[in-house]
Order: C-alpha cells, then structure tokens, then sequence
C-alpha cells in the first residue's frame, strides 16, 4: 500500500504538470482587427459567430 508521503509527491507532482500543460496551452482562436470604415469613428460586430 502506498504511504501516504507518496501520495502526496503524486498529487504534487500531478498539480505541477496540469498547472504548465494550461500555462503553455495554445488559443483556439484568432482575433483580426479590422478597423473601421472610411469616414466613420466607430464599428460594430454583429453575428461574429454565425457559420
């Protein structure tokens, strides 16, 4: 049976692993600034996700 000191090197060891594998994650997506119209001060999005 594994003591309970072992245990908790695991759970260490597995919190450190899980912490750099979210720290060294990719984006899933991309943002592209696209400014705004000639002659306007302003932009709107609308239906940004519709596919």
């Amino acid at each position: 049976m594994p003591s309970a000191h072992s245990r908790h090197r695991f759970l260490q060891s597995f919190a450190l692993l899980a912490t750099v594998a979210c720290a060294s994650a990719q984006p899933s997506s991309t943002l592209t600034d696209l400014g705004v119209r000639p002659g306007f001060t302003s932009a709107v999005a609308s239906a940004v996700n519709d596919l």
